[in-house]
Parts: structure tokens; C-alpha cells; sequence
């Protein structure tokens, strides 16, 4: 398992997933089923609001009870969403740490220009004094946030690639050149091979997210007359959430038309 350090990518976005039994601590994998035990008692308890906000729209509903449904809708279905997101996190942990060591391996191809001065940029969501680090971020939002840093390490990945690919054209030698011509063009599949995986892993991750964000933003149309405050910052989470999905995707997609 790919196991976070302050020298690798997305530090603080795993040590978040590790405190809440999201993803293994080194001393986790020596016995993975206690492991996989703690974790579900504390999904059991994290399930209880959204249960009990679930419970108490259909009790109100089957005694006619006049309630502001929009509300609990709202709780039901973003509850459910932050669920369905972490705990998919968490089944693919094994593709997460394979990406994790294709995204980090640089040995092969060398390490991309400004790879470091990025990694501490992408890592000032959060910080570390005296060895215990304060979040204010929640697991669910960590996983859009390493989606983030995932698509950063692509994007110096190509441009290091491009680098090279000029470079190559400034050769004299024509038996060199062509060694380093064939050299980028590996370089080039593999960057194709890990945006591919980090797609496929999404997909598994994020199928239902833009279903929920549609969902939720109906409702919260409703709760903003009794709710405005509250309804305002859940529905600010949700766009950013999707603003980072399609942001990423996008800015991939920049970077290889240019």
C-alpha cells in the first residue's frame, strides 16, 4: 500500500482518510480484518444522522405530520452521497494506492520541473504543529481534493513532456535523437495509462454525484425560505465539489490541445 509522508503527494488528504478508517495505517496491514472491523462500526455510527433524518420523513409522511420535507430531503440525499463516496473510497483502496505510486514513481522518467514546490502548495489545505494536525475539511471533500492533486501531477507530468519532445528536436545526433524520440513516446503512454486509471477509478468513486448535486439543489430551492443560512453553505460544498470534478477533467483536457 502506498503509504503518505510529507515528502509524496496528497499527505494530508490521506492522513484525513487514516484518522477515520478510510484508508490503512502502516501498522493497519498487519491485520487488515481489525482494520476493516473498527471501520465498520464507525460507518454504523456516522450513519445515524442520515437515518435518523431518513425515519423521520417517513414517520411524518405515514401520520401526516406537516413537516418542511424539503429539509430532510436535502439531509437524506447529501448524507447518503458523503456515504456512498468515502465507502466507495475505501473498496478501491487497492487501485487508489496503485495510482498513488504510478502518479509518484518518477525514477523511470525522471521528476518533473517544480514537482516539489507543487506537492507543498497542494498540501496548504491543512497543517501540522508539533506533530498533531488540526482538518477542516471532511473525508467526503478529501477525495475531490486528491482528485485534484492527481490531475496537478498529470498536468507537470505532460508538461515535462513537452519539455522533452523540444529538446529532442535540438539533437545533432540522428542515432540519439531517435533513442530520446522513443523514450517520450513511452513517456507519453504512460502518462495516457495513469489518466486512464484515475478516470476509471472516478467513475467508480463519482457515478452518482451529478444525480444527488441535481437532487439537492432542487430541495434546497425549497429550504432556502425557511433554512437560508444552512441551505446557502450546502449548497456552496456541492458546487465546489462538482467545480473541482469538471475543473479538473478541463484543465487535462487544455493541456493536451495545447
Amino acid at each position: 500500500m502506498f503509504l503518505p509522508s510529507k515528502e509524496k503527494p496528497f499527505y494530508y488528504c490521506l492522513k484525513v482518510m487514516q484518522y477515520m478508517h478510510y484508508y490503512p495505517f502502516a501498522e493497519d496491514l498487519n491485520d487488515l480484518e481489525k482494520f476493516w472491523k473498527v471501520a465498520l462500526l464507525i460507518r454504523i455510527i456516522t450513519c445515524f444522522p442520515t437515518f435518523e433524518c431518513l425515519l423521520h420523513l417517513i414517520m411524518s409522511i405515514k401520520n401526516k405530520i406537516p413537516i418542511d420535507y424539503p429539509a430532510d430531503i436535502v439531509i437524506i440525499i447529501s448524507g447518503f452521497n458523503a456515504l456512498i463516496v468515502c465507502n466507495m473510497f475505501q473498496i478501491v483502496n487497492k487501485d487508489y494506492s496503485k495510482l498513488f505510486f504510478d502518479l509518484h514513481e518518477n525514477t523511470e522518467f525522471g521528476v518533473p520541473p517544480r514537482m516539489a514546490y507543487t506537492i507543498k502548495q497542494l498540501q496548504c489545505l491543512s497543517y501540522e504543529k508539533q506533530n498533531f494536525s488540526v482538518y477542516y475539511i471532511p473525508p467526503s471533500a478529501m477525495v475531490m481534493l486528491i482528485l485534484w492533486e492527481a490531475k496537478q501531477i498529470i498536468i507537470l507530468k505532460m508538461c515535462h513532456l513537452k519539455q522533452l519532445l523540444r529538446e529532442v528536436f535540438t539533437i545533432d545526433s540522428e542515432g540519439l535523437r531517435r533513442q530520446r524520440l522513443r523514450f517520450c513516446i513511452k513517456y507519453h503512454q504512460e502518462i495516457l495509462r495513469v489518466a486512464k486509471d484515475l478516470s476509471d477509478i472516478y467513475k467508480k468513486v463519482l457515478w452518482h454525484t451529478f444525480i444527488c448535486g441535481a437532487l439537492i439543489g432542487c430541495s434546497l430551492f425549497q429550504t432556502f425560505r425557511h433554512k437560508p443560512v444552512g441551505s446557502f453553505l450546502l449548497l456552496v460544498g456541492y458546487i465546489c465539489a462538482i467545480f473541482i470534478n469538471c475543473t479538473a477533467g478541463q484543465n487535462l483536457e487544455d493541456e493536451v490541445i495545447q
